[in-house]
């Protein structure tokens, strides 16, 4: 039986190199799927230092600098990090035994079961394309169980409207150069529910009309083009954001996905005309929770993800009906809508009230 490798304490991410045999297959499995948001999903769970050299592979526009660090640091180091630590190859030293315990350090260090359940696919999706090419024998991710993810519930921290409007007020006080677009950052987000990747990923050519309204063009899981309503409270925010931005005219072109260059300019831009990171959309949400005012034990765990919560469940709290939730969320299947209604257990809407009327003996007419 194969030696267990010894569970080794968190230690920072490996660095990533072009020219790293390692770092080559795991960008030609990457580039091979087809969503953007899980190719980018799954290198941060491989090594966060790969996303750039995947992003230059994507034709994606530059970044400035380095990223905004996470206020706390990772529970758990990504899994090129965790090979490096336990001293096996990463293709050809793994065995089951070491991906069971690294499943055993992200279930102890509290990361939730989708997370986890996320992070074993994606490891597993690697090795499973390694097999598929002949570069591996066997798959050491295809046995280990996978936590159960439950489909009704939510782990994500989400804000009351009161909490909802606290924040949006602190984003539109908020000192600094990049104040108005901070105001229409947070705006977008809590309005239009949109996904982290649309947000930072959106060009001003996204911006347009349709049908007499004001919309924002996103491309959704699967690679659908959808638009985004805006009403006048984030158009008023977007547009005074963008008339404050001197870059307009000299914003670089940048290819789109044929390669070729053409005039597109980032939405929510750095001073360089360059995308934000998702790191850094962490790092601003949560400084407004604590200029809002919110409880430490909230502002401490929101992020991006917690905006989409908020405008998914308190639009539900709205009474929007489901199916126009569900479109505003971008979701395939409803029962991933269901998820965010915190109303559906409320026992005022049993119905057991209405089985027992229906049961109930008629009642005697009286003269």
């Amino acid at each position: 039986m194969t030696a267990s490798p010894p569970v080794l304490p968190d230690r920072a991410p490996v660095p990533v190199r072009e020219d790293d045999r390692v770092t080559g297959l795991i960008l030609r499995w990457l580039i091979g799927l087809e969503s953007r948001n899980t190719r980018h999903a799954y290198a941060r769970d491989m090594d966060p230092g790969l996303i750039p050299l995947l992003e230059r592979l994507e034709n994606a526009a530059p970044r400035e600098g380095r990223p905004v660090k996470y206020p706390r640091i990772p529970r758990v180091p990504p899994w090129l990090a965790w090979c490096a630590m336990t001293g096996a190859d990463p293709v050809t030293g793994i065995t089951r035994d070491h991906v069971n315990l690294y499943a055993q350090a992200m279930q102890s260090a509290g990361l939730s079961p989708s997370t986890r359940s996320r992070k074993l696919a994606s490891i597993s999706g690697w090795y499973q394309w390694l097999c598929e090419n002949g570069l591996a024998d066997k798959n050491p991710a295809a046995g280990v169980r996978r936590p159960k993810v439950d489909a009704d519930m939510s782990t994500t921290p989400g804000l009351t409207r009161e909490q909802a409007m606290a924040l949006q007020a602190a984003a539109d006080r908020a000192r600094g150069k990049q104040r108005l677009r901070t105001s229409a950052l947070i705006a977008l987000m809590l309005v239009t529910g949109a996904r982290t990747s649309e947000v930072i990923g959106a060009d001003i050519e996204d911006l347009g009309t349709d049908r007499g309204h004001r919309v924002l063009w996103v491309t959704r899981k699967g690679g659908t083009r959808q638009p985004l309503a805006l009403p006048p409270a984030v158009t008023e925010r977007l547009d005074a954001y963008l008339a404050s931005r001197s870059d307009m005219e000299s914003l670089p072109a940048l290819p789109d996905e044929t390669g070729v260059a053409k005039p597109r300019r980032v939405l929510f831009a750095t001073k360089d005309g360059a995308r934000l990171w998702e790191q850094n959309l962490w790092h601003q949400i949560r400084n407004l929770g604590k200029a809002a005012g919110l409880p430490s034990d909230l502002f401490g765990r929101i992020g991006p993800h917690a905006m989409r919560h908020t405008a998914i469940t308190l639009v539900l709290d709205a009474g929007a009906p489901l199916r126009d939730v569900q479109d505003l969320a971008g979701h395939k299947d409803p029962r991933t809508t269901r998820r965010y209604d915190r109303s559906r257990y409320s026992l005022d809407r049993s119905a057991s009230y209405l089985l027992a009327s229906y049961l109930a003996p008629p009642e005697e007419e009286t003269d």
